[in-house]
């Protein structure tokens, strides 16, 4: 068993988290990031996967899931301006941004973007299943 999935055992067990919220979290690392990206049917149908863990404890903080054609479409907007300035704050860059467009039209799966901040803290994961 990976280590995410005990951390989240242990904080069920020590009472820390609710077992609604070790199930959803247990889902959340069931397709981990870290598997290495391959080219899909490019249909589009896939999900987009974004999370945001602690670095320090390993929690996920956030996991947002997508549909692939709806991520497709955030990431036109993520190309504004403002937007593309909030995702360099994140550590995120533009050419980040466009391998993550790139791979969602080409109908990627597996792991796209790895971003870790060791300042504030936190890791991003970006896969497409």
């Amino acid at each position: 068993m990976n280590e995410e999935r005990m951390r989240i055992l242990s904080l069920l067990e020590e009472g820390k988290i609710s077992a609604a919220e070790a199930a959803r979290l247990l889902d959340a690392v069931r397709e981990a990031p870290g598997t290495p990206a391959r080219s899909g049917g490019g249909d589009g149908s896939g999900r987009v996967h974004v999370q945001v863990t602690d670095s320090a404890t390993g929690a996920t903080r956030v996991h947002l899931t997508l549909p692939a054609a709806l991520a497709r479409f955030a990431a036109r907007l993520a190309g504004k301006e403002e937007v593309a300035a909030e995702l360099a704050g994140a550590g995120i860059s533009a050419d980040d941004l466009e391998r993550v467009q790139e791979a969602i039209a080409a109908g990627t799966v597996g792991t796209v973007l790895e971003v870790a901040d060791g300042d504030r803290g936190y890791r991003i994961d970006l896969w497409i299943d």
